[in-house]
Formats: C-alpha cells, structure tokens, sequence
C-alpha cells in the first residue's frame, strides 16, 4: 500500500493538495491518504467520525469509510475509486453530531493499467512507427469540413426506429434534432434542423455536443486542476482587481495561468445585496485586465462551475471564495493547456514526437525524471531568480525543461518567510534570463509542500531551492513530455 499523508493547521484554511505521483485503475486498497492535524505547529488530537468522499471524473461519488488515531485522520480507497481513468477528488472530513468539518482535500489522476483488449503474452507490440503511422491515418479520415463531420457522425433517419428528445439523424442530405419522441414515417414537427455556422450561436448544446465531439476525435487535453494559494479576508474587486478587506469573504493570491487557453472555476453565489467582488485577470506585470462579477441574491449561498471569457494577455488570475464554504463544498480553479489551433500543425506534432520519445513511460504519459547538478551552500531568491548564500538551502543548477509541458517538484516551507525568499524557486528563458519565480511558503513546519507545475512556452530552465539532503530526502523533479 502506498501512503500519502498532508498538514493541516486548524487555525489555517484548507486548499486543494495534489498527490505527488499517480494512481492506477483497478487498484484495490492500493492508497491510504491521511492528514497530520495541528493548531498553531502543535499536534491537535482529532475528533468524531471519519469518513470522505472520493469524486471519479465521470461525476460518481463513493463514499469510504475513515479511521483516526491522535492526530491522524486517514482512509484507504478501494477499488471503486479507480475505475474510472482521469481528476479524481478525495474530501476527507470528520462528523461530530450535527458537525461536519473537512480535514483535507486531495486531487490526483487515475492513470489506466488496463483496458478492455487484452492480447496473447506472445504477441509482440506495434512498433513506435507503427503506432504513428495508425495516429496519422485516423487524422486522414477526419472530415476537411465540420458540416461534413457531423453529417458523417449523425445517423441516416430510420422509419423503423424509435427516437427520444435530443438525438440527431440526416434526412434528405440535412441534419435534425428531434425535440419529440418520435417512431414511423418522416414527420418535420417533431424534429428541428441543426446549423453548423462559423459561429456555432445557434445552440449553446449543440455547440457543446460539437466541441466535445471535436476534441475526442483530435485526443485534446482534459482540463486539470490548478494550484492555488489563499490570501486571508480579503475579497477581489472584479471592477478593479483589488483586495477589498472583507469578514465574509477570502481568496486567492495570484494564480498563474500562462500555460492554458481557458480556466473553469467555481463561481460563487451569494444571498448579499450587494455585491463588488468576483475574480479578475491581470497581465504579466499583475496590472489588472478585466474582472468577472460574483452572483448575487442567490437563493442559497454556493458555487457553480464557470467558464468565463480569459483575455488574450491574461498571465494571473486572482478568485474571490466563501471564508466559511457552503456545507460539502470547496473551491476548485481548472485549466486547459494551450494546444494547437488548427489540424494542420498535427503533423508538426507528429514529427516532433518521432524525434522525442525515448522510453515507455513517454509514450504512456507518464512522469519521467529530470537529472539536476546539485549546489551546496547556496538557495534561490524567488523574487530576483539570484542565487544566494545560504547555511540553511542548497539548490539546482539550471535544470533543462524546454522538453517538458509540466515539472513535479517541492517547494520549501519554512515557519517564517519575513525577509526571506532565498528557498524558492525560479523559471528562466532559453537565454537564461529570470521570467518569475515561487517564493517558499509560510507553513508553520520546516519541510516541503509538493508542487505540480505548468508554464508558458518561453520557459526554458528552472532552478529549485533544497533542504538538508540527510534530514528531509532525496530532491526529486518529475516532468511531463511535451
């Protein structure tokens, strides 16, 4: 069994944590994930019944049952937490009466061990070449045209068929929706016609249906989850960008969104009259772009998930969230990475995954590890990317990423951080010239908090601040091919 375990001060609010790897479907009591509680650095005993709630990325929730010792609340997730490939979300929480209180939210990624197919342990494997080859010619078969598509995809009307609200046939060389259930002969009241346009106005489901259908047929990326860090009682001006003291409200402190084409987040709802927060945009230099307001006079205070319109310049991200959350919610921030824009440059993909791929893990998708140089002596000012002396970090060279879409790594905490950026860590460009960095984090303990990062394209090298070796472990960087 594979443990991992997290800090959680009582007297700090709970973020979203990551699990430092994966894990793989069709495990069973495969992962114990637990939480350490304290009040102020000190271990805090815990009370009542644990139990969480494991959320697959097909939407189902399982229920697991909790155990707790001291300090320690932990649950072990059985198998059907793993079927189902993709974001998985672990809230572990603790009922005393009519209390409930989350201890800890976790996010990871059910990677697939198997599939459907299994072949005769005598076969051998398709070649690298081979399986491009097939990549390319399944991207030949698509349609030059989405009108094309669709009319490939939809069904040609059956008389002989019965058919509920919502699904689609051609007939006479167009495309319907049928708004009726319907069985028998042709009969147009029951169908309305489907206009694939430039725009795609028309419906906002058959835009959705489309795009869906679009990125499983290119294999795009799913959206995944971002980290984010919280800036106590303050809400964000959505007109201004600005941090309004607030006793209502908290939020986070800049999110970096330079490596996506769009965010998803949970927006909040609230039954306040008024109401001048939301979330706003800024750009590389943190000046304020645009904003997106909160929803008021709602009839329950609560979030729901937004896609809002991320402008071209957007670098940072700054979200406005419940200080008390709405009973069994939390705040979750999403985002899709930059991808190409048209199929054309498929094939420049294609070619430059001939040229990159080296090892089955490439090819799975799976983490590899990034060879670092160690330097005792010195730590990483996250402010300025400068090396320092330091008696307390070492650091990394300059570490290599320019083949790499996302790094896994770990970022110091320390007890304090007045004065103090020397533990950070810092990204630079092909010249080796400082773009920005990730200061250490206040977190009560001396140790490291797991980071999974992603950057722009102009990311070129990163260099990481160390802790004693002997005392706190191996430093490790995982990254994800591009």
């Amino acid at each position: 069994m594979i443990e991992t375990w997290f800090n959680q001060d009582t007297q700090q609010a709970v973020k979203v944590r990551y699990i430092d790897g994966n894990v793989f479907s069709m495990d069973n009591n495969g992962n114990k994930i637990g939480v350490n509680m304290f009040t102020d650095g000190v271990a805090s005993d815990v009370s009542g019944t644990i139990s969480a709630n494991v959320i697959r990325a097909d939407g189902v929730t399982v229920a697991v049952t909790g155990s707790s010792s001291n300090n320690q609340a932990w649950v072990v997730l059985p198998q059907s937490a793993y079927v189902v490939p993709g974001v998985v979300s672990i809230i572990i929480k603790a009922t005393s009466g009519s209390d409930v209180t989350t201890l800890c939210a976790v996010v990871g990624n059910v990677y697939r061990s198997s599939t459907d197919s299994v072949v005769d342990p005598g076969t051998i494997l398709p070649s690298i070449e081979t399986l491009l080859a097939e990549i390319e010619y399944t991207r030949s078969l698509i349609p030059a045209g989405y009108e094309a598509m669709w009319t490939t995809l939809a069904p040609a009307f059956d008389p002989g068929a019965s058919y509920a609200p919502g699904q689609y046939c051609t007939y006479d060389g167009a495309m319907y929706r049928f708004i009726n259930a319907h069985s028998g002969t042709w009969a147009s009241g029951d169908v309305e016609a489907v206009t694939i346009g430039g725009s795609l106005t028309g419906n906002r489901a058959e835009t959705e249906t489309l795009t869906g259908t679009t990125n499983n047929i290119l294999k795009l990326n799913n959206p995944t989850p971002i980290e984010w860090y919280v800036a106590k009682n303050v809400g964000i001006a959505n007109a201004t960008g600005a941090e309004l003291p607030s006793s209502v409200f908290t939020a986070t402190d800049f999110i970096d969104i330079r490596a996506f084409s769009s965010i998803t987040y949970k927006r909040l709802y609230t039954t306040a009259t008024s109401v001048n927060t939301g979330i706003a945009f800024y750009d590389a230099s943190k000046t304020y772009i645009s904003g997106v307001i909160s929803v008021k006079n709602a009839d329950t205070r609560h979030y729901e998930w937004y896609t809002p319109n991320m402008p071209a310049n957007a670098a940072f991200v700054r979200c406005t969230m419940f200080k008390v959350p709405p009973e069994g919610e939390t705040f979750d921030i999403y985002g899709t990475a930059k991808l190409p824009s048209t199929l054309a440059t498929m094939q420049t993909d294609i070619e430059g995954l001939k040229a990159e791929v080296g090892s089955e893990a490439d090819i799975e998708g799976l983490p590899v590890v990034i060879p670092y140089t160690f330097v005792p002596g010195y730590g990483i000012d996250g402010k300025t990317g400068e090396r320092q002396t330091s008696e307390v970090f070492n650091c990394t060279n300059y570490v290599d990423i320019r083949s790499y879409c996302r790094i896994n790594c770990k970022r110091v905490t320390v007890p304090s951080t007045s004065g103090n950026h020397s533990g950070s860590i810092a990204f630079y460009d092909s010249n080796k010239n400082f773009l920005y960095g990730i200061n250490c984090k206040w977190n009560s303990v001396s140790g490291y908090e797991d980071q999974s990062l992603a950057f722009p394209a102009e990311v070129a090298y990163v260099r990481c601040s160390i802790r004693d070796v002997s005392t706190y472990g191996e430093y490790v960087i995982t990254g994800y091919k591009r």
